[in-house]
């Protein structure tokens, strides 16, 4: 291959001149093959394109909507001028550093959408330049005089409606990035602690893994972790399965994880193994942390479910499957983006709805610990020992009608001592007449007395 030649190309070649100093073999035929194995949907191009900021070790990324398109302004190291002169360098010459890998790959996707142009303003002083892409075979690079230091891409383009799906397929994909991500004015990575769920984060030798307990769906119940991968902070597949024998949630950011051809997916090889590996010392240190934050909030979840009826009912019904997963927005971005927007009382959720996912995660948890519980205590036999084995033992898995969480060691002492176990199925449980309702499980669901009826004598107190 040639490269930066004032020759004419050699004699019988089937090379092409581009121009002086840009002389490549082929280079046009070579990108627009390539551009056929870009992302599967060009309005993902963005996600690259973050890739390539926090690649450069920015810190702060601004994306936003701009009347000719979307803009996306970050700090860390500017593209150089080898980079921007050459921005598909790595799928030319297979030798790029993982910003520019990162930058070529957005601007192929982003190439495949019509009426497209993309302009990057990279460098400080004297060195700042303007890379513009029009099409696969024309680009140019400028010097450019502006006391700007930040990186900034201007992707122009007249879809709208493209553009809110590309922005919001960015706020969907960030959970992982180690730098703060803001889409038009709203910061969406990372999470304050306040705004997270509880979870167990670990960083072991470049890879950082952060376990949640897992969505109630109807594949949940296969006991098949879903892992999400992510590159430099941006996710590349999502509902990846593997069979943990906790199951768990996992999101997994490695940035030497290798990515196929057209970056969707993440190439099987030892790395990729390394990171399933380490889940599984962190399964295990998810179960006292979700029981203790469990333990911490069911108090005030008993109170709005006897306060509120129709809020009980829907807790009932994703207990049983009856209800939609709210927790799963039906399109990418519709979360974040609809919330730019979109008013309250606007929105396709009704109130209840939402009210309902403000508690989506404690009701995940007492059905995950529950699951646990009964896999490894199928017939209430095993001996309890290890530290993992007494957590669960222990671990609040259903209400009391006083109000308070009662765990398999509450209920195998109420079989020991009393020889039975009281429950109530009772719309409001402090309307149940009995000595101590701290002792009686509350019931929202009969689907969660079978676990129970297969393993205690109970009896029905009202």
């Amino acid at each position: 291959m040639w490269e930066d030649s004032d020759d004419p190309p050699p004699p019988g070649g089937s090379a092409e001149w581009v121009g002086s100093g840009s002389f490549r073999v082929d280079r046009r035929k070579a990108l627009e093959k390539l551009s056929e194995y870009g992302l599967p949907d060009p309005d993902d191009f963005l996600l690259p394109l973050a890739r390539a900021a926090v690649a450069t070790g920015a810190q702060r990324l601004h994306l936003r909507q701009t009347p000719e398109g979307v803009e996306l302004r970050f700090d860390g190291r500017p593209f150089s001028a080898a980079e921007l002169k050459n921005p598909y360098g790595y799928f030319l010459e297979g030798d790029a550093t993982p910003a520019q890998r990162h930058l070529g790959m957005g601007l192929l996707s982003a190439l495949r959408i019509p009426s497209v142009s993309v302009e990057i303003d990279s460098g400080i002083g004297p060195e700042r330049l303007r890379l513009r892409v029009e099409s696969i075979e024309t680009e140019g690079v400028s010097p450019l005089e502006e006391a700007e230091e930040a990186t900034v891409l201007h992707v122009r383009r007249g879809d709208r409606r493209g553009l809110e799906r590309a922005l919001g397929r960015v706020s969907d994909s960030c959970a992982m990035s180690p730098a703060q991500v803001w889409v038009n004015g709203m910061r969406i990575a990372p999470l304050s602690p306040e705004e997270r769920e509880p979870e167990v984060c670990l960083t072991e030798e470049g890879t950082r893994l952060c376990l949640r307990v897992p969505p109630l769906t109807p594949g949940a119940s296969s006991g098949a972790s879903d892992i999400e991968l992510y590159v430099f902070g941006v996710r590349v597949d999502k509902g990846i399965q593997s069979p943990l024998r906790t199951q768990v949630h996992a999101l997994v950011n490695d940035d030497r994880l290798r990515l196929n051809a057209s970056d969707s997916a993440v190439v099987e090889d030892e790395r990729l193994r390394r990171c399933l590996h380490l889940l599984k010392n962190g399964c295990r240190e998810l179960i006292p942390v979700a029981a203790q934050a469990l333990r911490l909030r069911l108090p005030e979840v008993w109170r709005r479910l006897t306060l509120v009826p129709k809020l009980q009912t829907s807790w009932g019904e994703r207990i049983e499957g009856r209800a939609r997963d709210s927790e799963r927005p039906d399109e990418p971005g519709s979360s974040i983006l609809g919330a730019f927007k979109t008013p309250l009382f606007l929105r396709e959720r009704p109130l209840l709805d939402l009210e309902r996912e403000s508690l989506a995660w404690e009701l995940r948890a007492m059905s995950w610990l529950r699951k646990l519980c009964w896999r490894r205590f199928p017939d209430l036999t095993r001996v309890v020992d290890g530290r993992i084995l007494r957590e669960l033992w222990s671990s609040p898995v259903y209400l009391s009608c006083g109000g308070t969480s009662l765990s398999l060691a509450d209920i195998d002492e109420l079989q020991r001592r009393q020889g039975r176990v009281p429950y109530s199925t009772a719309r409001d449980p402090r309307q149940v007449v009995c000595v101590e309702p701290k002792r009686v499980i509350w019931i929202v669901s009969k689907k969660e007395l079978g676990p129970l009826a297969q393993r205690y004598t109970l009896e029905d107190v009202r």
